[in-house]
């Protein structure tokens, strides 16, 4: 059975990007991810594509899998995208009546979806090159000042590990209960309208049952095995930055800075 790569799927690889601290990773996806909103040069925001296509091609990742991790986003960005372009009113392109297509509209949505799929990417770059365990040890080392506050940081961040570590699992499953159903002869794709949401209830209402079932053995589990939240755990490998780390480090203050500051075209 073949599997979309999707987000929070760890993919193995021998490259630097893999090596690196994954704090220097989450702080590369903290900082370019606003620039891809804030930057309104096309100039500079097509540099910041192009830094993003050397980080995909560092952490030898095959493009296929970004775009097959897409494919579930690619829906409502499509629609996003028409509700801009019909209804954003400007210089004129083409009249329907009721309904006017701008340049303004079609600018507009093509820059969105531009600055959707940058941050689209990063999300999954971050993913496909960090493992869930030295995800949740970045995000709570970044996140530890937070604790002065009364913030349960490790509550927090173990949440979002379980959901991040989920999402595979479940599409999994879905994939499994379909072609379960495509065997008895539930087939979604050619059944009229009208029973459509009825194949889809029987494919929803397993997989939200063996999602609380999996949920129950795992808070099961970590009960039996003494899970008191982060009060007195400690881990067998500390995060140290390298020498690799400074330097890439160094270069994102630099990128972000030199694109914020320059002068556009």
């Amino acid at each position: 059975m073949v599997l979309n790569r999707s987000l929070g799927q760890y993919i193995p690889r021998e490259s630097i990007i893999h090596f690196l601290d994954p704090r220097v990773k989450l702080f590369c996806v903290v900082v370019f991810m606003p620039l891809a909103f804030i930057l309104q040069d096309y100039y500079k925001i097509s540099a910041l594509t192009f830094l993003l296509l050397l980080m995909l091609r560092a952490g030898q990742i095959p493009l296929r899998y970004y775009w097959q991790g897409l494919k579930p986003f690619i829906w409502l960005l499509c629609i996003i995208a028409l509700l801009q372009i019909l209804f954003i009113q400007g210089q004129v392109l083409l009249d329907l009546g009721l309904i006017n297509i701008s340049r303004e509209g079609m600018d507009q949505a093509g820059s969105f979806m531009w600055r959707i799929l940058l941050v689209l990417f990063l999300a999954q770059w971050l993913t496909f090159t960090t493992t869930l365990s030295d995800l949740t040890k970045g995000l709570e080392y970044l996140l530890n000042p937070l604790k002065r506050i009364g913030l349960p940081v490790h509550e927090l961040v173990m949440i979002m590990t379980i959901a991040l570590s989920f999402f595979p699992i479940l599409l999994q499953e879905g994939e499994r209960i379909h072609k379960a159903q495509l065997s008895r002869g539930a087939d979604i794709k050619n059944a009229p309208w009208r029973h459509k949401w009825r194949i889809m209830v029987s494919l929803l209402v397993p997989l939200f049952l063996q999602s609380v079932n999996r949920a129950t053995t795992l808070a099961e589990a970590m009960e039996i095995r003494g899970y008191r939240g982060g009060q007195g755990r400690t881990r067998l490998k500390e995060l140290r930055l390298g020498s690799w780390d400074y330097i890439a480090t160094l270069l994102i203050l630099i990128t972000s800075l030199s694109l914020i500051f320059f002068p556009g075209a």
